[in-house]
């Protein structure tokens, strides 16, 4: 099964949990593996795109067993072990550019592949500050597959960032800490900092200050971990998962939605101040703070959206939301634009092409100028033939289109359903809670 009809539903009503934070997750594995001791992660995200990090850690000599489902023990070895395999990471960016980072002092050769969408994904943008390092790359005109050779001793180096991205910022940050010196690095735009935030949680060398009104990050390299007793992380729940659920229940009439536990990182939850300007009716319940992250209860409720204009400075913190975001703004009254997405071309499709071909596919009067999404709410034109999505492989246009059709009038085919395995396996078992699935086999 890889298709499914989805038709709208009456009421979206209950209470949700959504999977371990998928960004976290990835660096709860990698940087756990550089702790050199035992330690736990509970509620780690089974999605494919964290298990091809996974296996590629244990595929370096670290020891990853599972305790009970969504959580696993994880201990390491002295050092990473040469793989006997490729390191094939899937459609996983994050587990490529992240990784990239962790075999930079890795004195030995290692080749990187990915599917077919992410050897589309830019990665010089991680080469080139590595190859400053003194890392060594064979490449595909800077795409996947990758050879890379890693040195034991690595150069350090102040780098500006050149694009808002947590993954450079990351992969970076991850082979600062076994640079011989001091590396900085420098953020004139910000972006997600959960990595900063996991790497003070686990007392590692890194110091955070301003310097010409510009955020710099400096890691203190040779990171010798501190011997202790085991740790237990707890990894909070992904806001990009329960992002789907919240607009669902603003659009379908008469629901009332609670989502337990959800990361309430300020770079994260950015999507959530949009839906309330466009007057989404949602609570914010502050829970306990999880590996030093803010985390919250939210309940969001039917709502009568009207269009906003979202600007390009905030394009870092909603590059995950903004297809959902586009099926609000096409059932919200009047215009939307969605500025500066540029960032969007690069993911695991072409995602600003991928929103504006199937919103028009549903109706929805909209076009794309530049770098900006205009979007023209509440009106849709008329429908003469069956509506199919046709995802581009990417996980979150199949999961946002899957929502549209909850509020739609007409039945909608999503195609490439299986996508959503790479981060919410248990995404079409949620909605099925919530509507009838007619499965195309």
């Amino acid at each position: 099964m890889d298709s499914l009809t989805i038709s709208s539903t009456e009421k979206i009503i209950g209470i949700l949990d959504v999977p371990g934070d998928k960004s976290i997750s990835h660096r709860t594995l990698i940087l756990g593996s550089l702790t050199k001791r035992p330690l736990e992660i509970s509620n780690l995200n089974q999605g494919e795109d964290v298990a091809h990090t996974r296996k590629a850690l244990e595929e370096l000599g670290v020891c990853i067993q599972n305790v009970e489902k969504g959580r696993v023990r994880l201990e390491c070895l002295k050092s990473f072990t040469p793989p006997k395999e490729l390191l094939y990471l899937g459609n996983s960016g994050t587990s490529a550019r992240l990784l990239m980072g962790l075999l930079s002092s890795c004195d030995f050769e290692t080749h990187i592949l990915g599917d077919v969408s992410l050897q589309k994904r830019p990665m010089k943008r991680v080469m080139d500050p590595l190859s400053l390092m003194g890392v060594y790359f064979e490449d595909t005109n800077g795409c996947l597959p990758v050879i890379q050779k890693g040195r034991a001793k690595l150069q350090p180096i102040s780098y500006r960032l050149p694009v808002p991205s947590a993954q450079l910022k990351s992969a970076l940050l991850i082979a600062a800490l076994s640079v011989n010196g001091i590396t900085r690095i420098i953020e004139p735009v910000l972006s997600r900092d959960h990595t900063e935030l996991l790497m003070q949680f686990l007392d590692m060398p890194l110091k955070i200050y301003h310097e010409s009104q510009e955020r710099v990050l400096e890691v203190t390299g040779s990171y010798v971990p501190n011997k202790g007793k085991d740790l237990l992380l707890d990894i909070p729940g992904d806001p990009s998962a329960a992002a789907f659920w919240i607009v669902s229940s603003l659009l379908v009439k008469d629901s009332n939605l609670k989502i337990n536990n959800v990361c309430w990182n300020p770079f994260r939850n950015v999507f959530i101040d949009v839906l309330k300007k466009m007057g989404g009716n949602i609570q914010i319940i502050p829970r306990k703070s999880q590996m030093g992250e803010e985390c919250a209860d939210i309940i969001s409720q039917t709502s009568l959206l009207h269009g906003i204009e979202i600007s390009a400075d905030l394009a870092p913190s909603l590059i995950d939301e903004y297809p959902i975001l586009a099926v609000a703004a096409a059932f919200a009254k009047g215009r939307s634009v969605c500025r500066g997405l540029k960032e969007l071309r690069f993911k695991e499709s072409n995602r600003l092409e991928a929103m504006e071909v199937n919103l028009k596919a549903c109706g929805v009067r909209c076009y794309v100028e530049g770098n900006d999404l205009f979007i023209e709410g509440g009106e849709f034109d008329p429908i003469q033939n069956s509506i199919e999505i046709h995802p581009y492989h990417d996980h979150r246009i199949a999961m946002a289109f899957s929502i549209f059709a909850l509020a739609y009038d007409h039945s909608i085919t999503i195609h490439q359903t299986k996508t959503v395995k790479s981060s919410d396996v248990n995404f079409y078992k949620h909605l099925l809670r919530f509507s009838n699935l007619n499965p195309h086999r």
